[in-house]
């Protein structure tokens, strides 16, 4: 659903995805509308679609509890999107804060839309509802802090469908992805980020 598109392709080398017997876990944290799964599934089955059906995965269904016991059960994680918020109380939300604590510095984590808003909530920033209302269409994002194997940090066109920002980062964090959010159909406003830890 979520697709790249820029006008120079980012190239992002997979060596570090491809490890011997590397396993990937996916912490699904949403389930797509109804009038999408017939086209697209799940998020799992997205994900894999994206890094490639030549891995290792083993899926978590956060919502309904479930989540790694120890996080060296994979050796990356992948933390989904979803149409709830960090900040609500539902109770599956704690325990996936509380594992991406206890997983970092033991497993690669990366979150997408709602599991990047949960990795910074975790650390200690601020994800808050836009009072710009509603971020839709393509956005474009600056790459300002490339991870390692990137070729061309230029920068980045996605579709962009969210309200929620992460507006303050944890000290120590560093910004590596730099976004407009912008009030549709305004043009753009203050800038909000993604980061890397």
């Amino acid at each position: 659903m979520h697709r790249c598109s820029s006008a120079k392709r980012l190239v992002v080398e997979r060596a570090s995805w491809q490890a011997a017997a590397m396993t990937i876990g996916i912490l699904e944290t949403g389930r797509l509308p109804a009038e999408l799964q017939a086209q697209w599934s799940t998020y799992v089955d997205m994900i894999r679609t994206m890094l490639g059906h030549d891995r290792d995965y083993r899926s978590y269904d956060v919502q309904a509890g479930e989540l790694p016991v120890d996080p060296a059960e994979c050796a990356a994680y992948v933390i989904t999107g979803s149409s709830a918020r960090v900040y609500e109380d539902f109770p599956w939300i704690s325990p996936l804060l509380e594992f991406i604590r206890t997983a970092r510095g033991r497993a690669k984590l990366v979150g997408i839309c709602f599991g990047h808003q949960a990795m910074a909530k975790a650390f200690g920033g601020e994800v808050t509802k836009s009072s710009k209302g509603w971020g839709l269409g393509m956005h474009r994002y600056e790459i300002v802090g490339p991870p390692p194997g990137m070729v061309e940090p230029l920068g980045l066109a996605i579709p962009a469908f969210h309200q929620d920002q992460v507006t303050t980062l944890r000290r120590g964090s560093k910004r590596a992805v730099y976004g407009l959010h912008r009030k549709w159909p305004e043009p753009p406003q203050p800038r909000n980020s993604t980061f890397r830890v």
